[in-house]
């Protein structure tokens, strides 16, 4: 790594001597491709990837069978778990895939849990750091508004589960992309959208490919992008990627032009990757500030995540109240928490209930009880996003209007 010009040199004098009438061949292992400039062209690169799932489906059948013949496993339950236990180990090397298949069998004695291999997977993918699963419980029945969106989804799901769809010539989606002000549910919808789409929730960060060191950050990108399509089928979640992406829009002078050929490697590679492996991406921004108007269009759609109307703070103030096990207060009172509400986003609803929560609990420890006017006061008490940045907010709200929905 970063040889220094004498023994570049000394290399390129050698070369032919090496090779001399009785061919000799140097082979250099390394699990990224850096080479001297002034190498390059006397090397072959040939790039080893990750198990395709029939190779994984191999190794799983080498090592259960042997444990059946052994009777130490008992067999698989249905074809179905089979199937989930090798799509769990999508991205993992065999020697992984092995071990992860070991470790089940210690835990469960004699079966192999689809949830392991995908735990195990996890703990794989956190020590890259730039991958991270992201497993979640929730519905869009959780996301309060955005109705649109979720009309959308529905019928997205149709046409990505339903094999006479590929028949009739629609190719797997690309996904979507969520502009909005802090706190009005897109992270939250990121994470339902794997969960109603029965997908493993992979996040990207892409703020941890960039290196100090020039020149790396894209030969890791290179190798994120592989680990990615082996995870398919999976639903990949950007989260604030006009922060990942604000050096690409501008001079890039900052880091050399880093942040725009990494950049130009994330576009290149959503619009030319594997169209028989299905990547949803779900990009999630705050504000249009710093996002590159080539990338929206590798997504399908658009959509401008607003702060909630008035039907759908009082919606978001029900989730809350029932998720904390609270009653909706008398409709009088309801009314007034939701116009004090005005210009909140749904995290500051939801910091309202909290507030109000610790106000009742402290007027009476021995029988809290929950009131209207708890929630009014901590309302009253919030000044929230809408307004402290407003004129932000507005100009990202007229740029989206007939850009997206």
């Amino acid at each position: 790594e970063n040889p220094d010009m004498p023994t570049v040199q000394n290399f390129i004098d050698g070369y032919e001597r090496w090779k001399g009438l009785r061919p000799r061949t140097v082979i250099v292992l390394s699990p990224i491709y850096k080479v001297a400039p002034e190498l390059e062209r006397l090397f072959l690169s040939v790039p080893y990837e990750l198990p395709t799932p029939a190779e994984i489906e191999n190794r799983v059948d080498q090592v259960t069978n042997a444990w059946v013949d052994q009777g130490s496993f008992k067999g698989w339950e249905s074809e179905e778990e089979k199937q989930r236990v090798i799509a769990n180990a999508g991205g993992m090397t065999e020697n992984e895939v092995e071990n992860a298949l070991a470790l089940s069998m210690v835990k469960t004695k004699t079966s192999v849990d689809p949830k392991i291999i995908m735990a195990e997977k996890a703990k794989i993918l956190e020590s890259a750091g730039v991958l991270e699963y992201t497993p979640f419980d929730g519905d869009m029945s959780s996301v309060g508004g955005l109705q649109l969106l979720k009309e959308w989804l529905a019928r997205r799901k149709k046409v990505i589960f339903d094999s006479r769809s590929k028949e009739f010539g629609i190719a797997n989606p690309k996904g979507v992309f969520l502009l909005g002000p802090p706190g009005t549910g897109k992270s939250l919808t990121a994470k339902c959208i794997a969960q109603e789409f029965g997908l493993p929730l992979i996040k990207f960060d892409m703020s941890k490919v960039f290196s100090k060191f020039v020149g790396s950050s894209e030969e890791r990108m290179r190798m994120v992008f592989n680990q990615i399509e082996s995870l398919a089928p999976a639903v990949l979640w950007v989260d604030e990627i006009e922060k990942a992406m604000a050096g690409a829009s501008g001079g890039g002078e900052q880091d050399s032009g880093v942040s725009k050929r990494v950049y130009g490697q994330m576009i290149t590679w959503m619009e030319e990757r594997s169209k028989d492996k299905l990547i949803y991406i779900v990009a999630t921004a705050n504000s249009i500030q710093g996002l590159p108007a080539p990338l929206l269009r590798r997504f399908d759609e658009v959509f401008w995540a607003d702060l909630p109307t008035q039907s759908n703070r009082e919606e978001i103030l029900g989730i809350h109240l029932e998720k904390r096990g609270k009653k909706f207060p008398p409709k009088a009172s309801v009314g007034k928490i939701v116009s004090l509400t005005q210009g909140f986003s749904g995290a500051e609803i939801e910091k309202v209930v909290d507030a109000a929560l610790v106000d009742a609990f402290a007027d009476d420890p021995d029988n809290p009880t929950l009131k209207g006017k708890h929630l009014e006061v901590a309302a009253s008490s919030i000044v929230p996003q809408g307004r402290l940045n407003r004129e932000e907010i507005e100009a990202s709200r007229t740029w989206a209007f007939g850009r997206g929905k």
